[in-house]
């Protein structure tokens, strides 16, 4: 099983396009349906897919969750590339290296035409002060050049190809039907209609490692803004 390093819950109104997108940190804190034990939120996929995923999220935020996408990095960098690369400015040098994971980054400062692959290791970079915080900053940056990026791109040329990119290497509760007509949507929406927001809380140390204790109070009042008291699929 792999964990996951970014999870987005997202609604998308079809009266407006407007589209909401809340970054939960990887190592949020929940209690993961079947374990006892306050845990990171990534390991809810590792334990039990993105079913067990949903249902914990479902349980831990009070909200329900009609629909789910899960890709894996190669996915991502596939659909990066399909695009053309993505053109955005490094902020920083980044260098990380985990042979375990059989991770290796080495990004220079300064504006860049990231290709898939590079984009992948854009957006798992947490190797510094910000910790999880910088890389769902990052996340959350690449999703708007993303977006961006996807409204300008040749529809006859490359929509259908994405599709099928998509139908093949990602798991959803979409139909094939469904992602096409997503995809279309996207095409003509506005940059400007997407907001992002990270889950309230704050980074705590404890047991050797930083995590992510969300206010439940703030959190209640973020998921009724961004969700409930919208129209949303």
């Amino acid at each position: 099983g792999k964990r996951a390093d970014t999870v987005f819950l997202i609604s998308i109104n079809k009266q407006t396009g407007h589209i909401n997108v809340l970054s939960i940190p990887a190592n949020t804190q929940i209690n993961i349906i079947g374990k006892q034990d306050l845990t990171d939120i990534n390991k809810a996929y590792y334990y039990g897919g993105p079913q067990l995923a949903v249902r914990s999220i479902e349980n831990f935020l009070e909200i329900p969750i009609h629909h789910y996408i899960a890709l894996d990095w190669q996915s991502f960098a596939k659909i990066i590339d399909e695009m053309g690369g993505i053109n955005l400015y490094v902020e920083k040098d980044m260098t990380y290296k985990d042979p375990e994971l059989n991770l290796d980054i080495n990004i220079k400062q300064g504006y860049k035409n990231l290709s898939g692959l590079e984009a992948a290791k854009y957006v798992r970079f947490c190797s510094d002060e910000l910790g999880e915080v910088g890389r769902v900053k990052r996340q959350q940056k690449l999703l708007k050049v993303m977006l961006d990026e996807f409204v300008k791109i040749d529809s006859i040329a490359k929509l259908p190809k994405l599709v099928d990119i998509i139908n093949h290497q990602i798991t959803t509760s979409l139909s094939m039907y469904d992602i096409a007509t997503l995809v279309k949507s996207l095409k003509g929406i506005k940059p400007e209609v997407l907001t992002t927001e990270m889950l309230s809380g704050n980074i705590v140390y404890v047991q050797n490692k930083d995590v992510w204790l969300t206010d439940k109070e703030k959190v209640n009042g973020q998921i009724e803004r961004m969700f409930i008291n919208q129209s949303t699929e």
